[in-house]
């Protein structure tokens, strides 16, 4: 991008910034960093039943493991 390109669009963003009353920008602010804190919040609990999920899985192959094995030595008698 050229620098005439940066320098115009850095003047139509501070000019569309002075046209914003200072209330409205920050009811934007506060309402985008809510949005983001939901966001964030529904990506943590969303790891957290993943991760429950492969822990459960985890087990489980586990206790497959176990059972073949006790299987093996059964059939090895």
């Amino acid at each position: 991008m050229s620098a005439e390109v940066v320098k115009a669009t850095n003047e139509y963003c501070n000019d569309f910034q002075m046209l914003i009353p200072p209330s409205v920008m920050e009811r934007a602010m506060d309402d985008l960093n809510r949005r983001h804190h939901v966001e964030l919040a529904l990506k943590d609990e969303r790891i957290d039943q993943v991760a429950s999920e492969r822990d459960a899985a985890l087990k489980r192959i586990q206790e497959l493991e176990a059972q073949l094995a006790a299987k093996d030595a059964d059939a090895g008698q």
